[in-house]
């Protein structure tokens, strides 16, 4: 059974002050936000023949972000200042999209999620970019996109009844006008609180107390264990 919008407002309200406090007690440099921004678990869901072919999805997304994305004027001026956060997620979205599509040139292609998901977790980054002014960073806070994935997706699973999600994963997101009502409903299921709240709760809360909750750390009987060793030898 759904829990409400009124429960997942009351989680955010309760945990909002240690989790944005744990998001911006380290501030990155521009390095950082470059080569911390897509990780491996990320990588994987680019599948070799549909998503690229020529060139690694890690190395296609971080030479866009160094040589284009952050090394473009306009795009830093937008970043620095820009006040309609819908315009400058879309141009980041279309610049990635129309270089991704260059050097892979042949293949299937990917959906908008893929692309709109490096965005999202892009400006995610951006946040705590220590180049920007806390005032700045905070508007990043308050303006970003939840980056989907299989956490967030349980928790608007669970707290918003018009959801059924089988199994949540990127996959449930069908097209551009689905993953905009996506974000749209979870910015109503949770306002006033900003959508990245949202994700904090669901990557660093929920998703830390679960792997917690199952963490198992057995005695183990020696004599098996030495038996084990002695036969692989």
């Amino acid at each position: 059974m759904n829990s409400n919008a009124l429960e997942i407002k009351q989680e955010l309200e309760t945990h909002q002050e240690f989790l944005k406090a744990n998001f911006f007690a380290v501030l990155w440099d521009i390095f950082a936000v470059k080569v911390d921004t897509m990780r491996g678990n990320t990588a994987r869901a680019y599948k070799r023949g549909k998503c690229y072919q020529n060139h690694t999805p890690t190395s296609i997304f971080k030479h866009w972000l160094h040589n284009y994305f952050f090394n473009d004027a306009e795009t830093l001026r937008q970043l620095e200042e820009g006040t309609n956060f819908e315009l400058i997620h879309a141009s980041a979205v279309d610049g990635l999209k129309r270089f991704w599509e260059e050097k892979e040139a042949g293949i299937e292609g990917m959906a908008y999620y893929h692309y709109a998901k490096l965005i999202d977790l892009l400006f995610k980054s951006v946040a705590r970019w220590d180049k920007l002014s806390e005032e700045r960073r905070l508007w990043f806070f308050e303006h970003v996109n939840v980056p989907l994935d299989k956490y967030s997706l349980l928790i608007l699973r669970e707290f918003n009844p018009n959801y059924h999600i089988p199994a949540p994963s990127m996959n449930f997101v069908k097209d551009k006008e689905h993953y905009d009502k996506i974000q749209k409903d979870i910015r109503e299921m949770i306002a006033p609180f900003s959508p990245l709240l949202f994700d904090l709760y669901a990557w660093d809360y929920r998703r830390r107390n679960q792997i917690i909750s199952e963490e198992k750390f057995e005695l183990i009987d020696a004599m098996i264990s030495d038996g084990a060793a002695l036969t692989k030898k």
